[in-house]
């Protein structure tokens, strides 16, 4: 028969397990905490970033000032007019927009090697020239045996008419008139003695009458000579006069002035004054 008999645990003993027991645990957990946290691969962290699409605007130059636009503005512009504007979307080089604003490809290119090399030249004997058998012709002549030139047609050369000495009607573009009224020398000479010599040609309008209007004689330019500007109209008012007062009543003997325009047309006359000779002539 066996006795068997329970030592008690004092309370001393049974804190010192429960603390050792305690520590036990703690240094697993550290030491579990260590080789997870330490030997443990992670993903590297990557930040999301957001791109934002931003769409650009460019407003084309107007074609007034094409002289500042750049070669593919100009080029849109010739493009816009005369090819279709609905393929503008088109990505094709050939009809779409492509076509107008193509980025020039840059080619890499391989520089030419430099090659040198020498020209040895063999000493020959020279000749001396041949000599021709016939004399070369100068330039000249060469040319007057090899091409027959053709001789321009000259204009006959202009007759030379001397002015005549006296008064002289003519034509703003300087035709020299004829059969115009007779002057008054006399009156002429005196004119000039109080007056002085014109300066200018005397224009007179002449514009003829017709059935509603009658034929007025107008100065459009003086000469610097009032008495002489009045007796040029009045001969051309006494000379157009009596063919109006022919033709009225004497239908058949009225000859119409060489100088007088078609009713209500216009004519200009100048009176040169500077041929005049105030002296007075044998025949005067």
């Amino acid at each position: 028969m066996t006795n068997e008999r329970t030592i008690p645990t004092s309370p001393r003993k049974r804190d010192s397990e429960l603390r050792s027991w305690l520590l036990s645990l703690l240094a697993t957990v550290l030491t579990f905490a260590f080789f997870w946290y330490g030997f443990r691969t992670r993903p590297p962290t990557v930040k999301e970033t957001v791109t934002e699409a931003q769409s650009s605007c460019q407003f084309v130059g107007s074609w007034e000032n094409h002289d500042r636009l750049a070669d593919w503005e100009r080029m849109l512009h010739i493009w816009a007019r005369l090819a279709d504007p609905t393929v503008m979307v088109l990505p094709d080089e050939q009809l779409g927009f492509s076509r107008v604003r193509q980025t020039k490809r840059a080619l890499p290119e391989t520089p030419v090697p430099e090659y040198g090399f020498r020209v040895i030249l063999s000493k020959e004997a020279t000749f001396p020239g041949i000599r021709l058998t016939a004399p070369p012709h100068a330039l000249p002549d060469e040319m007057r045996l090899r091409w027959t030139a053709a001789l321009p047609e000259l204009p006959p050369a202009p007759t030379v008419v001397p002015l005549p000495e006296g008064i002289v009607w003519h034509r703003p573009d300087g035709r020299v008139l004829v059969s115009m009224p007779e002057l008054d020398l006399e009156r002429v000479r005196k004119a000039i003695s109080e007056g002085g010599r014109p300066r200018y040609p005397t224009r007179v309008e002449l514009r003829a009458g017709s059935a509603e209007t009658p034929t007025r004689i107008r100065v459009r330019r003086a000469s610097g000579n009032v008495q002489l500007d009045l007796h040029v109209v009045s001969a051309l008012r006494r000379d157009v006069g009596a063919y109006e007062r022919k033709k009225r009543y004497l239908a058949a003997a009225a000859e119409r002035p060489a100088y007088l325009p078609p009713p209500g047309a216009s004519i200009l006359f100048e009176i040169e004054w500077s041929l005049f000779s105030t002296e007075l002539s044998p025949e005067d």
